[in-house]
């Protein structure tokens, strides 16, 4: 085993681990249906909690670069839910990407690897500026 690949065998790893993809396979599901739901206030507020989730448990485990783009996706709801944005076919994509990438992620343990997170954090970060 690398030494850069993380010790599964450690409870808290794997805890974040199964929690993480769960949560990012609720959150993709969600995406999947997006427009389709009875309750659409529902559906953004689980997208918010699981992004939330995803934040606090990124940066618990260390995890800097994940917890601030969740942050991110945490405030792109909170403007959805507010009114403030309304998601489009692009973002919608772009966001199934992106919780695609977290999958990939979280399973190969090579952590210290988030350079693939920059473009993302620009993404959602340019989408939060149309909420101005």
């Amino acid at each position: 085993m690398s030494q850069n690949k993380v010790n599964i065998d450690d409870s808290l790893t794997l805890f974040f681990i199964t929690e993480t993809h769960d949560q990012i396979k609720r959150f993709s599901k969600i995406l999947l249906n997006w427009g389709q739901q009875e309750d659409p206030k529902k559906a953004v507020n689980e997208l918010f909690r699981i992004a939330h989730n995803i934040k606090g448990s990124s940066g618990m485990m260390g995890l800097t670069e994940l917890k601030d783009v969740a942050h991110l996706v945490e405030d792109l709801f909170d403007a959805v839910h507010k009114g403030k944005l309304k998601l489009d076919h692009e973002q919608i994509d772009s966001l199934l990407k992106f919780s695609d990438g977290v999958l990939l992620y979280i399973e190969n343990g090579h952590w210290q690897e988030a350079d693939w997170l920059k473009p993302w954090q620009k993404f959602f970060n340019a989408c939060l500026t149309e909420t101005l």
